[in-house]
């Protein structure tokens, strides 16, 4: 690392940098805790806070060790704790103090003095058990309207995982059993969403493999058989885009009679559309001014159809954004980005529901990490066993800031 073997530019830094507050070091990973130190010295004008048992970054190096290792990293170093907790009751305070001790992330940590500033709380934590999968979420349903009973309304409740994976399997099944859920999951992976990918494909697909999940669409209920037609047709007298041969699309030999109307009412909304258009004003001009989408979808009130709106929204913000710099029409630069935000998995970002659609009855579902900092009156925590949660992973605790 340069700042460890240049003398100069270690000095020109410290001297810039005389006073160093570090946050949750328990996040830092080794790489980091080695720059700290190249820029720290011995670490007379350093202050660090920070909780092992709350480490959430172990997927990128971050280690409770790293915090086992400050005192030797600063020999002088004077350790402390707060002893207050000001978020939890005390019945949560006391179920974590029980079982910190037995935490791998307690280890050479100071141990636990904490108090609850909030004091009683109105429920004790209960573990309640089940033997299958189906029976968990069957009982998480219950749980969530058992607590709704007391007083608890389903926005005030919380259901975390450890995985996006996990979350999307308890929203189908808290759905299935007639509970609405404030939840997005992969917005590039909804019904919703795809549909539009397919629409905006067409615009720069020359063979049309987009018309299989267009035609699905209820507008134009097309069978698997009138779209293989159409693309059959499309291969033998396309040059550009799908989008530029309409014509063709309702008059293919051997379409049905639904499929030919199916395929007119397609070419009509689409029509005027192409690719030089962005993504934005491509999508924008097809659901409000064609298929009227937005308009059907706003009539409908419940919370499953309003988080399918919410969904478009949220796509639609991410299209007017400008794509980064990249060759060829601006709809496919759109594509090419999110297929590259799906491979790298750096889509997270848009899988957090809008502050606006907050206000819905419905119960929230997160990851552990991206529930960090909100507060909720009924938090159920399904999967909470020793190989799944939190699987290689530190266990997380309250806070308890060291310096």
């Amino acid at each position: 690392m340069l700042i460890e073997s240049d003398p100069s530019l270690q000095v020109a830094l410290r001297l810039r940098h005389r006073h160093i507050l570090v946050d949750e070091y328990q996040d830092v990973n080794r790489a980091s805790a080695r720059l700290l130190k190249a820029v720290a010295g011995d670490g007379k004008h350093l202050w660090v806070v920070g909780d092992s048992r709350q480490s959430i970054y172990r997927f990128r190096g971050a280690s409770s060790s790293n915090m086992a290792l400050f005192a030797s990293d600063y020999a002088n170093a004077a350790s402390d704790q707060l002893s207050v907790n000001y978020r939890s009751s005390r019945q949560i305070v006391s179920t974590f103090l029980a079982v910190a001790p037995h935490m791998g992330a307690s280890a050479g940590m100071l141990p636990l003095a904490l108090t609850a500033e909030r004091g009683e709380g109105p429920a004790n934590p209960e573990i309640r058990r089940f033997d299958m999968l189906e029976d968990e979420a069957g009982g998480l349903a219950a749980s969530i309207r058992e607590v709704e009973t007391r007083g608890v309304s389903l926005r005030d409740q919380a259901v975390l995982c450890r995985t996006n994976g996990r979350l999307n399997e308890i929203a189908e099944a808290l759905e299935a059993r007639g509970l609405p859920v404030l939840h997005l999951g992969s917005l590039f992976e909804r019904d919703e969403v795809r549909d539009l990918l397919a629409l905006l494909s067409l615009a720069i697909d020359r063979l049309g493999t987009g018309l299989t999940r267009v035609g699905a669409m209820a507008r134009y209920d097309l069978s698997l058989q009138d779209v293989y037609l159409v693309i059959s047709r499309l291969k033998e007298v396309a040059e550009r885009p799908a989008l530029t041969s309409l014509s063709v699309w309702a008059t293919t030999e051997g379409l049905s009679k639904a499929g030919a109307e199916g395929f007119a009412r397609l070419a009509r909304d689409l029509e005027g559309l192409s690719s030089s258009l962005s993504a934005w004003e491509f999508l924008a001009e097809y659901l409000l001014d064609r298929a009227e989408l937005i308009r059907e979808m706003a009539r409908r009130e419940s919370v499953p159809d309003r988080m399918r709106s919410v969904a478009i929204w949220q796509f639609l913000n991410f299209v007017r954004e400008q794509s980064p710099v990249s060759s060829g029409p601006r709809i496919q630069r759109t594509l090419d980005r999110v297929r590259q935000l799906v491979l790298l998995a750096e889509e997270r970002d848009l899988r957090q529901v809008p502050a606006g659609a907050l206000h819905m009855n419905a119960v929230r579902l997160m990851t552990v990490h991206g529930s960090k900092g909100l507060e909720f009156e009924a938090v159920h925590i399904p999967g909470l066993t020793a190989v799944s949660f939190p699987s290689s992973y530190h266990p997380h605790g309250v806070c308890h800031p060291w310096g």
